[in-house]
């Protein structure tokens, strides 16, 4: 029988409800410093780590209904009135908690959830520019869909002088298709690096970037000399305690 410590329900929560926004199952990676989860869908892979939950031995566990265990503690955080560590027991089966609110969930073999689980980043890549992204300027931008005819519109990301200063701009518009309609709003004024390029991807993938919805994020268009992506940063914390997610999205071309 293994012991699951968790240190702050609330976080937990938290870093439960960013992962549901990617996938429905997932596999859980725990040791005496952290749990981490590499998950995947059709538009990015994430990478989740948290200090939130612990274990003295390492284990690995997967759930098909994670929806399941993030209602659970849910609704243990909606009850739950002071700040002491709670555990969940795991038998190699099941998921068992016995507390002010008690569950038991069932857990599944790796290849049932192998279509949502990635692989590290086996490559090096190098940022070559980015910029801090607000999650309210984001927010601000996920609203505009309105704006395209096209089902998942495209975003064109890039740097432009606004009264003799330089700002990073978010567009969404077609550039292949003619007679379409566009609209751009300031995205930062905050960046780094040269800006030979727009980063271009979908509003879909640009919604994901910040699973935790933290103030704001930091996103890098890097590459290992042949192949580019998009990589987001982002990290929520309360003294010691901390979630991260990394998500990495594709370049799209024109």
């Amino acid at each position: 029988m293994s012991k699951i410590i968790i240190k702050n329900v609330k976080y937990l929560d938290r870093f439960l409800k960013s992962i549901t926004k990617f996938v429905p199952s997932c596999k859980f990676d725990i040791d005496a410093d952290k749990c981490s989860v590499r998950s995947q869908n059709v538009s990015a892979r994430a990478f989740f780590t948290t200090n939130v939950i612990t274990s003295e031995s390492e284990i690995s566990f997967c759930l098909s209904d994670l929806t399941k265990l993030y209602q659970s503690i849910k609704t243990l955080a909606d009850f739950k009135e002071d700040d002491s560590d709670c555990v969940i027991n795991y038998d190699g089966t099941f998921l068992r908690m016995k507390d002010i609110v008690s569950f038991k969930l069932t857990t599944v073999k790796e290849d049932v959830v192998r279509d949502t689980v990635t692989s590290d980043i086996k490559t090096q890549l190098k940022p070559v520019f980015g910029f801090k992204l607000r999650n309210a300027i984001m927010n601000k931008m996920n609203s505009m869909q309105f704006m395209s005819q096209d089902s998942t519109p495209k975003v064109y990301i890039y740097k432009q002088k606004i009264k003799g200063k330089d700002v990073i701009i978010g567009e969404i518009d077609n550039k292949v298709q003619q007679l379409v309609d566009s609209i751009s709003i300031p995205l930062s004024n905050s960046f780094f690096g040269e800006w030979e390029t727009s980063i271009i991807t979908d509003l879909d993938s640009f919604g994901l970037w910040n699973p935790l919805t933290a103030d704001d994020i930091n996103v890098s268009f890097v590459t290992n000399g042949t192949a580019k992506a998009i990589i987001s940063l982002s990290e929520i914390k309360e003294d010691d305690v901390y979630v991260k997610a990394k998500v990495l999205s594709s370049v799209l071309k024109q």
